[in-house]
């Protein structure tokens, strides 16, 4: 019979999966821009986006060695909408995840109204935010969310027009953002804040991008 040495040994000679994937996570805002903050508690945008944008980098190092992954940011500094694009535009990237909770005037439901958003015209757009939406939505066994569903990423501005999200029109590769709820309802803000949540909703996110990139048999990288 082997001793467990002697197959701990044997197994960590096998040789790991070689990359085949490669993503960029984009926590959204930091530094000098906060983002949505919650005037009850003071939770800021920037530092959830983070917090999550840690725990989906720490997943994919843990658990998918097939998934190279870039961060725009790691630490609570300021990084302008352009570099976070050039970044992502520089070298072989599969998809663009910008991570960012939301915030409005008037109190919802109670559950986290989360919504990914795609670049307009762009099918695989759709076909990756749906993935994310799903498994961000199969949470709801473990923590309540809502489905807020999947939407073109637009605003509008203050001249009336509808203008693209940035992030989404300014990198050459499918690309989402991804609202995990709004910040400004004391509720959702109490929700997002807490690790545990962050963590379930950043594998969820995670997971969504690896089936997408499965269904879509994306290959940049030797296997």
């Amino acid at each position: 019979m082997f001793s467990f040495n002697f197959l701990k040994k044997i197994r960590s000679k096998r040789p790991k999966p070689m990359p085949k994937w490669s993503i960029v996570i984009d926590p959204g805002h930091g530094g000098k821009h906060p983002g949505a903050v919650n005037k009850k508690y003071g939770y800021m945008e920037k530092d959830i986006n983070l917090h999550v944008a840690n725990f989906m980098e720490q997943y994919i190092i843990d658990q998918i060695p097939e998934l190279v992954v870039t961060m725009t940011r790691r630490t609570d500094r300021t990084v302008s909408l352009s570099d976070r694009c050039l970044l992502a535009n520089t070298g072989k990237t599969d998809a663009f995840i910008s991570i960012h909770t939301n915030a409005r005037p008037m109190k919802g439901r109670y559950g986290l109204e989360i919504e990914t958003f795609h670049f307009r015209g762009s099918g695989e757009g759709v076909d990756l935010a749906e993935c994310i939406q799903d498994k961000l939505i199969d949470c709801r066994y473990r923590i309540p969310v809502i489905d807020r569903g999947v939407k073109i990423g637009q605003r509008r501005g203050r001249d009336g027009e509808l203008k693209d999200f940035y992030v989404l029109r300014e990198t050459n590769m499918t690309a989402c953002l991804v609202e995990l709820g709004f910040l400004s309802d004391d509720e959702e803000a109490q929700l997002l804040i807490k690790p545990m949540n962050q963590e379930i909703m950043a594998t969820a996110i995670v997971d969504g991008v690896v089936q997408w990139l499965e269904d879509k048999g994306v290959t940049k990288y030797p296997i």
